[in-house]
């Protein structure tokens, strides 16, 4: 059997919008019973006639510190079950999120609550709040608002408008933030006039000192979130605004169909009608737009081009990822019976026709269905691997609701397709839980995790159901309370079809062996359902590299056929070439930083090959000091160095007029103190970098000093003392000879540093005197006299060799 998938392909470079403009935005999307949906334009009927609607955001519209029926994401969902027909409300937002968890997940995202996850449940418009977190998070406006410009286009590429919350006052903020809030409110009402909704004039302080102070009147008392009052604000400007922008709309629309992106033919004429689904029958590569005809004959502009690809139902279908076990919950078709009697719930064959192997989950066992103590043990992963991985329920999940029945909390969804590479089997029922199990719900206890792998759980359920009582399924981590719970709106209408991406994502979970998940109805709710249990898990191996570097990978598995692939950032894609076990890279750049690997083996790709390519440096080192000195005057040189590590080490060197380049003799300080003999003397530094990382060499030598020598051939007598006393020879190797002494009574030798080497106190009736400098080292000194008065005297000379 061949599958194929039909995929919206946007070009990065066509979400450049007038997002306040009337043009034509168009998005296609494929479903279930081999159909796909165009969408070109909005009317009243997209709000009141089963609008699908997804809110992306954080803890505002998560509806943190609040509860049913008060937060942001009740008073939506209550207004559009009061105000519309078959309506649908998704809730995927998070606490704590920003712009950047919104973008999408090639663009480092959150995967399950971005805007690849928005657009692919195919709301008719999305609502997106975030009031405060790029802010604490230190973005300036002029990043966010390049965010949030980049999330509306996108959607409006895909024929979705999104409606934008403004920012929300916040009192922990510094005056500088709480103006960049008011700010950044001001920028989101000019960027989308018609599709702003207010959250910041209706609930700040105007008689507060500063820009963004809460209303107390509509604080939750943290000086961060809303209460009830304050979010029903915010809904009453959402409503207002959906009103005014759903409008009648009447027109001609024009759809065009290329094979080639090229040559276009009219492919269907709608009056009245901005949404329409076709039956697909294609098997390569189609390309629609959209334009108005005008009553006067002409056109508007065309709108977007969207793509409908083919390619098979979904990566997992062509590509398998073994480190991922999926537990199917749901009754056996034998064993677990309806309260009528009649055999309940279908098994999932395993493998399906994906290849994956699935765990089948029928409770405590037998009839008893979903009872206190549940579980299941040593669960297999999609490629048939036994792990130490179980599941318990502790708690019973249908609460009071129907004790006698002999078949526990096990219901059927209503669905006949699958989702995804869900095969139908696994979406066509559940385990259901009953609203007496809250407040405090149950818990599904999953044991027997590595600690050293990255997690990442997926809950997903379903109901179809004709009512509109909401079935949410709300959870949170043991770690959390329930003001942080993430939920998920488990009923679809009827004739709705199963959403692969509709479920509650737990991402980077790790450095665990045990993980507590806390079920319950979210309030509201009567019921809510969990079909399936998704566990995919990496221990992505860091490939550390230098630049200029090698490295080589090598698949995981043996495999018959092998592809590599590389991901730098937008999805994985073949490298041409690369069909063998392993694969080189050579001549490393840093620009390859952050680029993953991955190979095929039989379409097996359990392993990720992370890269990192540390930046190559140069240790440097530099000398400086004085290189024009007199004879036998020594020179402080210093050093200064560049990636010499924690312990860097220093070996001086000299070439003279005897020797040429050699080291000189414990002279392995960053300083050296250095005589010059003659000049053309010279000297450097050799560095060797303690640096274990990337080097483009562990020993360099610095600059070369060359010194200027002024040879001493005499010392005159100090001028200030006239013709007074005289020394000689000068310079002199053993002796030197002071004469014209006269009433002269002490004298005394020391060098220039200061350091004595002779005094003498019997000189007043002395005339002359000869001294023995034989054992003084080599240099200029200084010989100073003094009379009784006071009167001094002094003279230099050279003691030579």
């Amino acid at each position: 059997m061949r599958y194929y998938l039909f995929v919206l392909v946007i070009c990065i470079t066509s979400l450049t919008v007038n997002a306040n403009d009337t043009t034509l935005h168009a998005g296609v999307y494929r479903n279930s019973d081999n159909t796909f949906t165009l969408r070109w334009n909005t009317n009243d009927k997209t709000l009141t006639t089963n609008p699908r609607v997804v809110g992306l955001g954080s803890s505002t519209l998560a509806g943190y510190l609040l509860s049913y029926p008060d937060r942001l994401g009740d008073k939506i969902s209550a207004w559009l079950t009061a105000n519309t027909s078959g309506a649908t409300w998704i809730n995927l937002s998070v606490a704590g999120y920003a712009s950047a968890n919104l973008l999408p997940t090639a663009q480092g995202g959150t995967p399950g609550s971005n805007i690849d996850s928005a657009l692919n449940c195919h709301p008719d418009f999305i609502f997106i709040s975030l009031p405060t977190n790029d802010v604490a998070n230190g973005l300036t406006n002029t990043a966010i608002m390049a965010n949030f410009r980049y999330l509306d286009a996108l959607a409006l590429n895909s024929g979705v408008p999104v409606f934008w919350e403004t920012t929300q006052p916040r009192t922990t903020f510094s005056a500088t933030l709480q103006t960049q809030l008011k700010e950044l409110a001001d920028s989101i009402r000019a960027a989308w006039p018609t599709r702003y909704v207010e959250g910041f004039s209706t609930v700040v302080n105007t008689a507060a000192s500063t820009d963004a102070e809460i209303n107390p009147a509509y604080s939750a008392g943290d000086g961060v979130h809303l209460n009830s009052a304050g979010n029903q604000l915010i809904a009453d400007s959402l409503f207002a605004r959906w009103t005014n922008y759903f409008q009648p709309l009447t027109g001609v629309y024009i759809i065009e169909r290329s094979a080639d992106g090229n040559t276009w033919t009219t492919f269907d004429t709608v009056t009245d009608t901005v949404k329409k689904t076709y039956s697909n029958t294609y098997t390569s590569t189609q390309y629609f737009r959209v334009r108005t005809q005008y009553p006067n004959g002409t056109y508007s502009a065309y709108s977007n081009i969207v793509t409908l690809s083919v390619g098979s139902t979904s990566t997992s279908a062509s590509l398998r990822n073994t480190n991922r076990i999926l537990v199917d919950l749901g009754g056996d078709g034998v064993n677990t019976v309806l309260p009528n009697g009649s055999p309940m719930g279908q098994a999932t064959a395993t493998p399906d026709v994906y290849g994956n192997y699935w765990n089948n989950w029928y409770g405590s066992g037998g009839s008893a269905g979903f009872r206190d103590g549940a579980g299941i043990s040593n669960l297999i992963t999609t490629g048939d691997s036994v792990t130490t991985v179980s599941m318990k329920i502790i708690g019973a999940p249908d609460g009071t609701y129907n004790t006698t029945a002999t078949t526990r909390a096990i219901n059927n969804n209503g669905f006949t397709v699958g989702a995804g590479d869900y095969p139908s089997t696994a979406v066509s029922d559940n385990m259901f839980l009953h609203n007496s199990i809250n407040p405090n719900g149950v818990i599904l206890r999953i044991k027997g995790l590595s600690k050293n792998n990255i997690y990442h759980f997926k809950l997903w359920g379903a109901r179809l159901d004709a009512g509109t009582t909401p079935r949410i399924l709300e959870t949170r981590l043991a770690a959390e309370d329930w003001t942080a719970a993430r939920n998920m709106e488990t009923r679809y209408g009827t004739g709705a079809s199963p959403e692969y991406d509709r479920a509650i994502n737990y991402s980077g979970i790790e450095g665990v062996d045990s993980l507590d998940l806390y079920l319950r109805v979210g309030t509201g709710s009567t019921f809510a359902s969990l079909s399936l249990i998704d566990i995919s898990y990496s221990k992505i191996d860091t490939l550390t590299a230098c630049e200029g570097g090698n490295v080589t990978m090598s698949a995981p598995v043996a495999g018959t056929s092998y592809q590599w692939q590389q991901d730098k950032g937008s999805g994985f894609v073949n490298i041409n070439g690369a069909t063998s076990a392993t694969f080189t890279l050579n001549n490393l750049l840093p620009a390859w930083s952050g680029y993953r690997f991955r190979c095929l083996a039989d379409k097996d790709s359990s392993a990720v090959h992370y890269l990192q390519v540390n930046t190559s440096v140069t240790p440097t080192i530099t000398i400086s000091g004085s290189t024009s000195l007199r004879q036998y005057v020594a020179t402080i040189l210093s050093s200064t160095i560049t990636n010499g590590g924690s312990y860097p080490f220093y070996q001086w060197m000299d070439s003279t007029n005897t020797h040429t380049w050699a080291t000189i003799t414990e002279a392995t300080a960053d300083t050296l103190k250095y005589t010059p003999k003659k000049t053309g003397d010279k000297i450097l530094c050799l560095l060797s970098s303690s640096l274990t990382g990337c080097l483009t060499a562990t020993e360099v030598s610095s600059n070369q000093l060359s010194f200027k020598v002024d040879v001493i051939t005499a010392v005159n007598p100090d001028p200030s003392t006239g013709t007074g006393p005289r020394i000689y020879p000068n310079p002199a190797s053993t002796t030197v000879t002071i004469d014209q002494l006269s009433n002269w009574k002490t004298i005394t030798i020391h060098s220039l540093d200061g350091k004595s080497y002779l005094k003498r106190d019997d000189m007043q009736t002395t005339t002359s005197l000869t001294l023995a400098i034989s054992h003084l080292p080599k240099g200029v000194y200084l010989l100073a006299l003094t009379k009784a008065n006071g009167t001094t005297s002094s003279m230099k000379f050279v003691k030579a060799d």
